[in-house]
């Protein structure tokens, strides 16, 4: 039987006498066991990492397998006083009998593992990202429309972590981010952010929500945005008429041939003086490659 075994189905017996004696389970003493054991071994090893010391142990061995044979799980007010009630629970249905004992499919859905492992891991991984769309507010326009060509062109082995972000932030599946739904999720964030503002930065179609591309280039890893090949294609697609710069004209063109890179024609002449470092009204490659890395160009 598998570790992740439901209780449904008859668990294998086993009778050999193996592992550290401060983790084995009562009925491995016994020479009788399942499965079931594992969830004992991980019962003390959480019990040991919220406490910093073995429940059943004594200098010993003796004495030692008598207390695991007992099984009396004790809370030492001085090192478990701060333990949340629900952990405690949770280890006293690690520690118990076999048969009482929970399958690791309940253990995975205890209340325990739910608010707290769940939204640890779940708040450290929107900390990250939350902090790249911060971030990109302050990019400039040009280099975000450049991001948001490099969005559609990167392939889905290259976003997975990203995707899995945009999923978790759109709860209702519809495709867009909306304000409600980010607000939401970064209560989980330990960044003071101004949602609006990051919400505002990023919809660049300007319909009140964020859609996935514009998520993928927001979030995007900084090694795609720094692909030396990625960027030279970038600047090729921008200079629509092929001379080597990028001037109005050219975004002007952009603006009203791809859906997915409108651009307000207001702040298109912003754009071009965002990145024009010699202030002629365009943008070479060089000045055009500054805007996405400060390493120079190749």
């Amino acid at each position: 039987m598998s570790f992740g075994d439901t209780g449904k189905e008859k668990l294998k017996r086993m009778t050999t006498k193996a592992g550290t004696l401060f983790f084995m389970a009562p009925e491995v003493l016994s020479l009788n066991y399942t499965s079931k054991c594992d969830v004992w071994s991980a019962g003390v090893i959480l019990f040991v990492m919220l406490s910093g010391y073995p429940p059943f142990a004594s200098e010993d061995e003796a004495e030692t397998i008598e207390l695991i044979k007992e099984g009396e799980v004790e809370f030492d007010e001085d090192a478990w006083g701060e333990i949340s009630t629900e952990a405690k629970d949770l280890l006293l249905n690690l520690l118990t009998n076999e048969k009482d004992r929970l399958s690791v499919k309940k253990v995975l859905s205890h209340p325990w593992i739910k608010k707290y492992a769940d939204g640890e891991v779940k708040g450290k991984i929107l900390d990250c990202h939350v902090k790249k769309l911060k971030e990109y507010q302050n990019k400039s326009r040009l280099r975000k429309a450049i991001m948001t060509y490099l969005s559609t062109r990167v392939g889905d082995e290259d976003v997975i972590e990203e995707k899995k972000i945009f999923d978790m932030l759109d709860s209702n599946k519809d495709g867009y981010i909306t304000i409600k739904e980010l607000k939401a999720a970064t209560k989980e964030s330990h960044f003071d952010v101004d949602i609006q503002k990051i919400l505002l930065s990023i919809d660049m179609d300007k319909n009140g929500a964020i859609n996935y591309t514009e998520f993928i280039a927001a979030s995007m890893n900084e090694v795609i945005t720094k692909d030396y090949n990625k960027i030279k294609a970038a600047f090729k697609f921008f200079d629509t008429n092929n001379d080597g710069i990028i001037d109005h004209k050219d975004l002007q063109k952009i603006m009203e041939s791809n859906d997915d890179m409108t651009i307000d024609e207001k702040v298109l002449k912003e754009v071009i003086k965002e990145c024009d470092v010699n202030n002629d009204g365009q943008i070479d490659y060089a000045e055009f490659y500054k805007c996405m890395s400060l390493r120079s160009p190749k």
